[in-house]
């Protein structure tokens, strides 16, 4: 299987999962959340437009042999920008860290080919770089093998 499929298939989970829900954006305007693959867009010099975001990237793939499913590491990379005095931005990363493992633990199946593993793994950025506030869920998903067609010219 394609692991960009499994890429696309969390995008739109995520754009569902967040359809209902609202952000402060760097202007102070409610926005919803935005939702990247790979990486951010390219952006001119100090466009804080992009906040608040996800971006699902794919990390690494690894199968041990052909008999073995293939393992896709896939991070869930997570920016919003709080102009709140007392540094508490690291709240809204939480809860939206909380968002989106409850989902994968409700649903750990996308597109009926990729199914998540564990550990499921999450970090709050623990450098002070406020008003920006990051986080980050590290998932593994496991994806069939495909059959050998050569084994009936073994046989």
């Amino acid at each position: 299987m394609i692991p960009i499929d499994l890429q696309e298939g969390l995008k739109i989970r995520m754009e569902a999962e967040f359809s209902n829900r609202t952000f402060k954006s760097p202007n102070n305007q409610d926005v919803p959340l935005n939702i990247f693959e790979q990486h951010l867009p390219q952006k001119k010099k100090e466009d804080l437009s992009l906040y608040p975001y996800v971006i699902i990237q794919l990390n690494e793939g690894t199968q041990i042999s052909d008999s073995s499913s293939e393992e896709i590491r896939i991070m869930f990379i997570i920016g919003i920008f709080d102009h709140d005095n007392f540094n508490q931005g690291y709240r809204e990363v939480t809860r939206i860290i909380n968002r989106i493992t409850t989902n994968l633990i409700e649903n750990p199946i996308v597109k009926k080919k990729f199914e998540m593993n564990y550990p499921l793994k999450w970090s709050i950025y623990e450098e002070d770089v406020a008003p920006y506030f990051f986080g980050g869920i590290e998932t593994t998903w496991a994806v069939s093998t495909f059959s050998r067609q050569d084994v009936e010219e073994l046989i």
